[in-house]
């Protein structure tokens, strides 16, 4: 068995070793992004520790459902649990809780972020989650995982909220930078920049 805790105990001395390297090189502009980078990586590590560990390796779980087709523990089907309410609440919140983070992170570290390209690539990640989760079930020779095409629109609808807070956000804080007046720093000008990208979003919509 493959768990989350080994997964994290490889995966955070790599993150940590690859952000103190790249924040020492960084120019005082840069580092802001680079911390934003960091936090949200942990973020990501710990989607994926939440959502593809523990994976069963040793082959015993397998054998236990043999017989059983492959494709029995999925669904395909969008919206029809949610709308009829078979869908576990606490199962829709969390999957909701979980998109929320990269809906309001991702502003900080996309390139050039909009309300429509934080939403598309909080999509597509949370698309890639569930095609993880089908790969690893193939690879070990069972679905391990509920692969769950509702899981993706929860997911989504949580990045669309973290997109809206975001831009209440960036609302806030852009009337509170102008009382406040010029300078401040590397961390407010970082601010500035990316709370000025989120204007440009709501009023030309890409």
């Amino acid at each position: 068995m493959l768990t989350s805790e080994a997964f994290a105990a490889a995966a955070y001395p790599i993150l940590v070793v690859v952000f103190l390297a790249v924040f020492v090189r960084a120019g005082g502009q840069q580092r802001p992004r680079v911390l934003c980078l960091a936090v949200f990586s942990v973020y990501l590590v710990e989607v994926l520790r939440l959502t593809l560990f523990p994976i069963p390796v040793d082959g015993s779980m397998a054998r236990s459902f043999a017989g059983i087709p492959f494709f029995t523990h999925s669904n395909p089907v969008p919206l029809t649990d949610l709308l009829q309410g078979r869908a576990d609440a606490s199962e829709v919140i969390r999957n909701v809780a979980l998109g929320v983070p990269f809906g309001f992170g991702g502003w900080f570290v996309l390139r050039r972020p909009s309300a429509a390209r934080v939403l598309a690539a909080g999509s597509i990640a949370f698309v890639a989650v569930e095609l993880l989760q089908l790969a690893i079930g193939w690879a070990v020779g069972f679905m391990y995982r509920v692969v769950d095409i509702n899981d993706v629109i929860l997911n989504a609808a949580g990045v669309a909220v973290g997109v809206g807070a975001f831009l209440v956000f960036a609302r806030l804080w852009r009337a509170l930078d102008r009382g406040a007046g010029q300078g401040g720093g590397a961390n407010r000008e970082f601010l500035r920049s990316v709370t000025g990208r989120a204007a440009v979003s709501v009023r030309r919509p890409r």
